[in-house]
């Protein structure tokens, strides 16, 4: 989830809007938002199948023909590539390609890729640079590869998040290897920040929003449904667990600050939303206006 950083500091007035309380009117719509995108374990992307669909995602931009079209045959494969490309077509191009060139870079930043050492690497271009790697950068990559090296206590960057969602990335060693997404935490920070609201029956809210978003309980559960005893149940397995971390310090302080942290970070996280989603209308907005002029 976004954090706080320097282009948001506390004088800006953005920063305040962002860590404005949760009003009771926006309840449902911060509820949808916090059990939209539940962080969730994600699978291990692996080079070749990762490397195989980005393939067949640039062949289809570059070559592929709606399959309705196909099963007609080959005059009418014939006619839509011989048709300019209407608006639709483009934005969907467009955003497929986006897709690709992220699964590309996700790849390479955390996906099972085991990485050669700067000798090998060295080998590697040396050994392609008369052929894939000719051209005017090539020296500059042996110069640098000859010249530099990673110390030895340095510490690879290049690590899959242990939670992934739309809206967060945890990324590092998982505290908790049995943890398969952060629901109890979402739970936790939905409960506390509704309470602040003051509003009434938070709890039966908080349940209902669980079952609208379709989120399955724990295996083994006698119904499938969420009440509110369940979310306050899970709300304190949660605390109770982050206090058992730091059996030093008092309860009744770890108890306030994994509440009210928990709260705040998925209300920054929702604000963010918000703010970001009305700059994309603004410039959509913008961007239409620009076309019927």
């Amino acid at each position: 989830m976004p954090q706080p950083a320097d282009p948001l500091a506390p004088h800006d007035e953005r920063w305040a809007a962002l860590s404005r309380p949760l009003g009771i009117e926006e309840i449902d719509d911060f509820l949808d938002h916090v059990f939209a995108s539940v962080a969730r374990r994600p699978e291990t992307l692996k080079l070749s199948e990762v490397a195989g669909v980005v393939r067949r995602l640039r062949w289809l931009l570059d070559f592929g023909v709606p399959k309705n079209l196909i099963v007609q045959g080959q005059e009418a494969v014939n006619r839509f590539q011989s048709t300019e490309r209407s608006k639709e077509h483009l934005d969907l191009a467009f955003n497929v390609r986006q897709i690709s060139d992220i699964l590309w870079g996700t790849l390479l930043s955390c996906g099972d890729i085991t990485t050669c050492s700067t000798e090998e690497a060295l080998a590697f271009v040396r050994r392609n640079g008369s052929t894939y790697l000719a051209n005017p950068y090539l020296n500059s990559a042996i110069e640098f590869l000859e010249q530099y090296d990673l110390p030895p206590d340095c510490e690879s960057p290049f690590k899959p998040p242990y939670l992934l969602s739309a809206s967060q990335s945890s990324q590092g060693s998982n505290p908790n290897p049995h943890l398969t997404d952060d629901l109890s935490e979402r739970i936790c920070g939905a409960d506390h920040a509704l309470r602040r609201t003051g509003a009434a029956k938070w709890r039966p809210r908080i349940a209902a929003a669980l079952n609208k978003a379709g989120i399955q309980r724990r295996e083994g559960a006698s119904s499938t449904e969420w009440l509110a005893a369940d979310v306050h149940d899970r709300e304190k397995q949660y605390v109770n667990s982050q206090v058992l971390k730091h059996p030093l310090t008092e309860p009744t302080v770890i108890v306030e600050q994994v509440r009210t942290n928990a709260a705040d970070t998925l209300i920054f996280a929702f604000r963010w939303a918000q703010y970001v989603n009305a700059e994309n209308d603004a410039r959509q907005a913008g961007m239409v206006d620009a076309d019927s002029e």
